[in-house]
């Protein structure tokens, strides 16, 4: 992907896949808009786009530009140039440059009414049992989920474990699921509607006292985001979940470290928190399913944060299954 923008008077691409922004000659922005289709050098010369042939060897050399007509390999794979430049991202990967502190690792505490989670042992269940168990599944039964199951499933999956203090990378936060850096990058809301002894709404999980604090009773943002959620799940689903997990993540946190390879390590800590919670949730005999797809923009309005700066990533549905009737 290729991004174009002046500083000054002086045009720079700046190139995705590799991360380099390179001052260019004006000319180019020209040549660029004009080659929506192919087209020989002396066919641009005839337009009044003349450009040196060492100039179109870089460009070809950057992957800009490709030097005979045929089907393009990524477009044939199935790859759109976006998803192409964050797979490619990676390979920049490295350490940010750090021009300021590094940000907190938790975000300032919601105003609201406070619920104490319990604590637990784990279910005694082994992790070869928990593995080839693990499913997928979208039936939930009727019986609200006791808040002792979740209190379980949070501690074990997303409490914080330590907290260390490192002279340059400030807080490191330890949870039970892998996290980048330990740069506790993501946030957990959890959206309740039907949990004993807890009104149904939105809470906020501070995964260091673990502890929901409730932000808003159910809504029809809620509704909404539970239709959508239903609707995601496909014809495979029956009844309504009991819980929903909303997994936002605050990048900057990442970014500090690892620039622009942040987001590619925020979706890679969203799967390992995703298999941490489907072993837990199998361990506790409940009906677990990840939602990949997601809408970013209407959630975030819906909890009450700036899509930019703490931004939904994943979903996360919990249940009491289908057979169970206790």
């Amino acid at each position: 992907m290729l991004a174009l923008e002046w500083i000054g008077q002086q045009a720079v691409l700046a190139i995705g896949s590799t991360g380099e922004r390179r001052p260019i000659d004006p000319v180019l922005v020209g040549l660029l808009a004009r080659l929506g289709e192919w087209a020989a050098r002396e066919e641009l010369r005839q337009e009044g786009i003349d450009i040196s042939v060492d100039s179109l060897d870089t460009l070809v050399q950057l992957g800009v530009l490709e030097t005979s007509p045929g089907e393009n390999r990524a477009t044939a794979c199935g790859w759109h140039p976006f998803d192409l430049d964050v797979l490619q991202i990676q390979s920049i990967g490295g350490v940010a440059p750090r021009t300021k502190p590094p940000p907190p690792p938790f975000r300032p505490a919601f105003e609201g009414r406070r619920i104490e989670l319990p604590r637990g042992a784990l279910p005694a269940m082994t992790l070869a049992e928990a593995l080839s168990r693990r499913r997928s599944l979208r039936r939930y039964g009727a019986r609200p989920l006791s808040l002792a199951d979740v209190g379980v499933l949070l501690e074990h999956a997303a409490r914080v474990v330590a907290i260390q203090t490192d002279s340059n990378l400030g807080e490191i936060v330890y949870r039970p699921y892998a996290a980048a850096g330990a740069r506790s990058e993501l946030e957990l809301y959890v959206m309740a509607n039907r949990i004993e002894h807890v009104v149904p709404g939105l809470y906020h999980y501070e995964a260091r006292e673990h502890r929901m604090i409730h932000i808003r009773a159910h809504d029809k943002g809620g509704a909404a985001l539970n239709a959508w959620l239903n609707d995601a799940m496909g014809q495979t689903r029956k009844g309504e979940p009991q819980l929903v997990l909303v997994i936002a993540a605050v990048l900057e946190r990442l970014f500090w470290k690892y620039g622009r390879f942040g987001l590619t390590l925020a979706y890679q800590d969203v799967g390992c928190l995703y298999q941490t919670l489907y072993l837990l949730a199998t361990a506790l005999g409940l009906s677990p399913c990840a939602v990949g797809a997601g809408r970013a923009r209407e959630t975030a309005k819906w909890l009450g944060v700036d899509e930019l700066t703490e931004t939904p990533i994943g979903y996360f549905v919990v249940g009491v299954p289908e057979a169970d009737l206790a």
